[in-house]
């Protein structure tokens, strides 16, 4: 379902999509070539903190580009089984957590060869997955990517405020994501919509070193009612549809769990 359209300088539209039904293996491709893009010039390990493969091949390229594969494939393989149960049983109704799924579309004539939307023809250039939690009114972004190819455009910011844009929380309260620290575009990106840097309370899971991500957080300015910073500011030149890799939603209830204990102190 299209929630929200715009055209850029250049005339070319893209339309936001709550992805409710069919598959998300577009949007897979579209954050797989915005990962490898921003991140494939890193160590996995020693940058990225990803754990080496048990069995090198003696190759560091090749072992580098396996290991940064397998993170993203696994990542978004809990991405589609989460979306494939919520297609089949629908949304749990707990009241603790509401999943929500959104893509962006472009048009075809773009150079980055990506699956296209059968029913529009449009091309699929970025995505976010995204956790809603009523009881506080705010929610936590597990994956959001923008193909390359295409920043710039706005997609970035449609994104990230996808649950007011699309109207399914116009008042929501805040936004919680993790990011690696490397990542220094994608932090200026959040940093120029209204995200702080917060502590992050966590060190070492069984795959991630925590020690190498920052978490940051965007909150509705109370003295401005109805107003979100960060949505009523122009595009520049780099951070309109910059590429914002975050946590993979795989690790989406360490996320959770690490901003629950923040706040509950």
């Amino acid at each position: 379902m299209i929630v929200s359209s715009w055209h850029t300088a250049a005339n070319q539209e893209y339309n936001l999509v709550k992805v409710e039904d069919g598959n998300l293996d577009a949007a897979k491709e579209a954050f797989l070539v915005a990962f490898h893009h921003q991140y494939k010039k890193y160590d996995t390990v020693k940058d990225l903190g990803l754990k080496p493969l048990a069995a090198p091949s003696g190759d560091k390229e090749k072992d580098d580009h396996e290991v940064l594969e397998h993170f993203l494939q696994m990542g978004f393989a809990e991405e589609i089984t989460r979306f494939e149960k919520i297609l089949q049983n629908g949304q749990q109704d707990d009241g603790q957590t509401i999943e929500y799924f959104f893509q962006v579309e472009g048009p075809t004539s773009s150079p980055v060869a990506l699956p296209e939307n059968e029913e529009n023809g449009k091309t699929v250039v970025g995505y976010a997955g995204i956790q809603y939690e009523p009881s506080k009114n705010r929610c936590y972004i597990h994956q959001l990517g923008v193909s390359p190819k295409h920043w710039g455009c706005g997609i970035g910011r449609k994104l990230v405020f996808a649950l007011v844009e699309s109207g399914c929380h116009p008042d929501l309260s805040s936004i919680s994501l993790l990011t690696r620290r490397i990542n220094q575009e994608g932090i200026d990106f959040y940093k120029h919509i209204g995200f702080q840097e917060v502590s992050l309370q966590a060190t070492q899971d069984d795959y991630l070193d925590f020690t190498k991500y920052i978490q940051l957080e965007w909150e509705k300015e109370e003295k401005d009612a109805g107003v979100h910073r960060g949505l009523e500011a122009e595009p520049s030149s780099f951070t309109s549809g910059m590429m914002a890799i975050v946590v993979p939603l795989v690790f989406a209830i360490v996320v959770s769990t690490i901003c629950k204990m923040r706040t509950s102190k």
